[in-house]
């Protein structure tokens, strides 16, 4: 059998080679990524991939809130909590990219009065996405879970606070205002649809029925008295294996504490909330919640903490 010999390939009639057009390699590949992605972005101003504490220092002058979640919110809150499918619907994955970008090159971000909500909800799921540990921790993650097998309501409720208690200064204040506000949105859900159900599938898919339980009882769980208490390690696993909760005596009533989500909205106008309407529906809000809470035995307490009248702290 003969050897074939390959034959030259004629070019097209009027077709140029790269030599002639002046070239002496290939056109590059377009690379759809490279006009949102950043490369050259210094990892020491970096927001967005880094532990939570660190991004926090970074960007706050308390180094307890990382800015990305702080304006976001605060923006949510200025511009109206009513958007049907806040926390749902996605934004643009583009512009979502640019803001990220923004904030690890260490710029200052300001969000227009004409940007997208979903936009500014992108960026706070694309950071709660990408931080290498849970807001809520891998240590607290079992915590948590095993806590929400718990039959009584109220044991069930103090025992979610003491362990928010002792997670890190970061992740407690961060999981607090992020919480605080989606329960804010969760009051409107008659017109944005978003219950605190829907909001835990969107957020917090893998705590499911405990981060929705956070928001149900928001102003149980965060409360300012909540959060400055110090369990030890032993009083919290003392309520996590299903024993009486740290300080409950009697039902906790929700406490609503003003200004205590974001900075107040001011100005009077760009979509804001009224404090009194908020109160109210808070108070709705939490009467749908569980509230079939008993009266426990004393309880453990924090180490050196006292008891107030109701047995409440």
């Amino acid at each position: 059998m003969g050897t074939k010999t390959s034959k030259p390939i004629r070019r097209l009639q009027g077709q140029r080679s790269l030599k002639d057009a002046g070239l002496s390699s290939p056109l590059p590949t377009l690379n759809t990524t490279q006009s949102v992605l950043d490369v050259s972005l210094d990892p020491t101003k970096k927001l967005f991939g880094i532990p939570l504490e660190l991004a926090a220092q970074r960007s706050d002058e308390k180094g307890l809130i990382p800015s990305p979640i702080r304006q976001s919110i605060e923006f949510l809150e200025k511009k109206g909590l009513k958007y049907v499918g806040l926390y749902r619907i996605s934004g643009s994955s583009k512009r979502i990219q640019e803001l990220i970008n923004l904030y690890d090159r260490g710029e200052r971000v300001e969000f227009s009065e004409t940007e997208d909500v979903h936009n500014i909800v992108g960026v706070i799921k694309s950071f709660l996405r990408e931080l290498p540990e849970p807001i809520f921790t891998n240590a607290a993650r079992a915590d948590f879970r095993n806590a929400d097998d718990i039959l009584d309501d109220g044991a069930r409720l103090m025992t979610f606070r003491s362990i928010v208690s002792v997670l890190p200064p970061s992740n407690r204040e961060t999981l607090s205002l992020l919480v605080r506000h989606l329960a804010r949105v969760a009051l409107y859900s008659d017109e944005n649809k978003m219950t605190p159900t829907n909001l835990s599938v969107s957020i917090c898919p893998e705590l499911g029925s405990v981060f929705t339980a956070m928001i149900q009882n928001a102003d149980t769980i965060f409360t300012k008295r909540a959060l400055s208490a110090q369990f030890t390690a032993e009083e919290v696993r003392h309520n996590v294996m299903g024993h009486v909760p740290l300080s409950v005596s009697s039902p906790p009533a929700p406490e609503y504490e003003e200004n205590t989500i974001v900075p107040p909205c001011g100005g009077g106008g760009g979509g804001g909330v009224e404090k009194n309407d908020d109160l109210q529906k808070s108070r709705n809000l939490a009467s749908h919640a569980n509230t079939n809470f008993a009266t426990p035995t004393p309880p453990l307490r924090p180490r050196g903490a006292t008891v107030a009248s109701g047995g409440r702290f």
